[in-house]
């Protein structure tokens, strides 16, 4: 009793300290508890008496009484709590749990049972993703995709960058203390004073000219360049842009400018040319990138002593598979997101497939992989076969009669299938219709009979005419609809283009990305870069004002937008916009990098030779039988001489 009577006055005591502090508009410092040996390094009394106790608790009460004005000692603060003793208690009595369940004390049953209902699943815990230091500030990052700004930091000692608090006349709550953060290990090139010195990049831009096969979709310009101060924090990646170019100018003294395309790109280097008129860089259009490198407006990087290609912030990929005869007019990397936006991977509906999976682990003989998509891709089966079965599974035509599933939003929609997307199953399964050989030269091996085997069976499973269950299929907008808006769709084909400014947006429920499906459990995955008319990438114009810089400040961009650099631009790209926007789970970062490192490139898909990949990119919706037998004889008369005449050019370019 007398317990319980002190924690009643000390509880009221605090109450009355703390109104006294807000009354004053005194300011409340949270104080930690803390050990005697995190203090001092004595070693803590193995137990403490009553009265230690009380006097403990007295000195907690007598510290906020001071800060609330008290100026007694504390000797007097405890004669105003403490009492006389009283009697001597009488022995009490153990409540213990009877047969029945319930509560009983002595003989009587207190009709409480001892153990009560078992409450529902609790909600998923948020745990930290990482921590990263921003202007500063400490920014907290959670595995449900939030983040918070913890303000601040102070700087202990260590090797943590921080801030040093101005003077203050007035007491402040205590600003974020935090332990080193250890950096990880990824390359930096030399700095070195470019005396103010001006890099200017010709860079595509978001003006329709007339000629779409060759500047493409203008909704796809270069974003990730060059954004003006007044821009400097519309989203994420904008700001990061800002930031980086901002920072590479103060430890380079150097100025950053971006001209953006007016015209045809091929046909505004060349006049570039003939004018003399100078860039040290031009981020365009892989069509207008295939066109230029023939024409001899493009510098062979290959032939550049100083630029460090070895770098791992450029897409050693592309370097290897863009190049002909050695001669490598461009390239993509981090600095270039471009190539990762135009990856189409397969997006699933979290929460759809959450409702399935019972069904889905008794149809694969109760295999619990499949209880976690991406444990299944982790562990290889991931199949184009597995997601149509999975897709048939939670197909549900709720009106037979409009003749279509996904013609009501009442439907389930297991596969929304994207017009265009055979191009992207045909090289995820392995096939590929050129490959480099030993002389960095392309050789078609679409004709082999793997490539025949691979693509037979694309348009058996795939193709509308032949499936079992038709599947809609459609351009972005239908897709939109469904998948999007509607939230009834399980799995669609769609690029991360699309995820960050559309579905990252309005999709109102959990998402996952995943790699384009193998064809065989346990083969490796493959990401096309599909140029089509979205695409561009990176090059140095054949007339450079200042070559020795172009090649300093194009390592420079690549290394200072390493994804592996907290801050950069494809930091902020992969990891803050598209991975803390899907589904938190532990294997969900190890997918998305599976997706990221899986990129493959086919300069076949650049000049399309032969007319091939026009066959896979229209295979779905333009075509209605299986044209592969009539293409492969065409190769030799057609395609062959159309691929050496391209060889040709690369090693003796010319302007025309």
């Amino acid at each position: 009793m007398k317990n319980i009577t002190r924690i009643v006055v000390l509880m009221s005591l605090m109450a009355c300290v703390l109104l006294s502090v807000v009354s004053c508009n005194l300011p409340f410092i949270p104080m930690e508890t803390t050990t005697n040996d995190e203090i001092t390094g004595t070693t803590t009394p193995e137990e403490d008496t009553p009265d230690d106790l009380y006097t403990l608790e007295m000195q907690t009460v007598f510290e906020m009484a001071r800060n609330a004005g008290y100026t007694g000692t504390l000797e007097e603060l405890i004669a105003m709590f403490r009492g006389e003793a009283g009697p001597a208690g009488k022995d009490g009595v153990t409540p213990h749990i009877g047969a029945n369940g319930n509560w009983w004390v002595g003989d009587t049953d207190l009709g409480v049972p001892a153990q009560g209902v078992q409450g529902p699943q609790g909600e998923p815990g948020r745990g930290i993703l990482k921590m990263e230091i921003v202007n500063g500030e400490l920014i907290v990052y959670y595995t449900d995709g939030t983040s918070q700004n913890l303000g601040p930091i102070v700087n202990t000692d260590t090797d943590v960058p921080g801030t040093t608090p101005p003077e203050q006349t007035t007491p402040e709550p205590p600003p974020v203390v935090i332990p080193p953060v250890e950096e990880p290990d990824y390359e930096m090139p030399d700095k070195v004073d470019l005396d103010g010195y001006t890099y200017r990049a010709y860079v595509r831009s978001n003006v329709a000219t007339g000629t779409p096969v060759e500047d493409g979709n203008p909704n796809f310009y270069c974003e990730d360049f060059w954004v003006d101060s007044s821009q400097g924090e519309r989203d994420a990646l904008s700001y990061s842009v800002y930031m980086r170019n901002t920072e590479i100018e103060n430890d380079y003294n150097v100025r950053i400018r971006q001209v953006n395309q007016n015209i045809n790109m091929t046909k505004e280097l060349a006049r570039f040319y003939q004018n003399a008129e100078r860039f040290e860089l031009t981020i365009i259009l892989a069509k207008s990138a295939a066109n230029a490198a023939v024409m001899n407006l493009l510098t062979n990087l290959n032939s550049l002593s100083d630029l460090n290609l070895d770098h791992e912030a450029y897409d050693q990929n592309s370097i290897k598979e863009l190049a002909i005869a050695n001669k490598l007019y461009f390239l993509s990397g981090d600095m270039n997101i471009s190539t990762m936006d135009n990856l189409a991977p397969t997006v699933v509906n979290m929460e759809l497939y959450d409702n399935y999976i019972e069904a889905i682990i008794e149809h694969f003989d109760g295999d619990v992989d499949y209880a976690d998509i991406y444990n299944l891709v982790a562990k290889g089966k991931w199949t184009v076969g597995n997601m149509l079965e999975i897709a048939e599974l939670a197909s549900l035509d709720m009106d037979t009669s409009d003749g279509d599933l996904g013609a009501s939003d009442q439907d389930i929609v297991g596969y929304f299938q994207y017009s265009q997307s055979a191009i992207y199953y045909f090289y995820g399964i392995g096939g590929r219709i050129t490959e480099m050989n030993e002389e960095s030269v392309p050789e078609f091996i679409i004709q082999t009979s793997k490539n025949q085997e691979l693509f037979d069976y694309l348009f058996d499973s795939l193709h509308p005419t032949q499936r079992y269950i038709r599947y809609p299929t459609g351009f972005s907008g239908a897709r939109k609809q469904l998948f999007v808006t509607y939230g009834n769709t399980l799995f669609t084909d769609m690029t991360l283009w699309d995820v960050r400014k559309d579905l990252y947006l309005n999709g109102d429920f959990e998402y996952g990305i995943l790699p384009t499906p193998v064809y065989e459990e346990g083969d490796d995955y493959n990401t096309v870069v599909y140029f089509y008319n979205t695409v561009h990438l990176w090059a140095i114009p054949s007339l450079c004002e200042d070559i020795d810089r172009a090649q300093i400040m194009m390592d420079v961009m690549a290394a200072y937008s390493n994804v592996n650099k907290p801050g950069s631009t494809m930091d902020a790209y992969y990891t803050r916009t598209l991975y803390f926007s899907i589904a938190p789970n532990p294997d969900a970062r190890r997918v998305m990098d599976i997706l990221k490192n899986s990129t493959v490139y086919d300069i076949a898909l650049l000049y399309d030779w032969g007319g091939w990949a026009s066959e896979l990119s229209d295979l779905w919706w333009k075509r209605s039988t299986n044209n592969y037998g009539s293409l492969v004889s065409l190769i030799p008369t057609n395609a062959q001489p159309k691929l050496e005449a391209t060889i040709e050019q690369f090693k003796n370019p010319m302007l025309s």
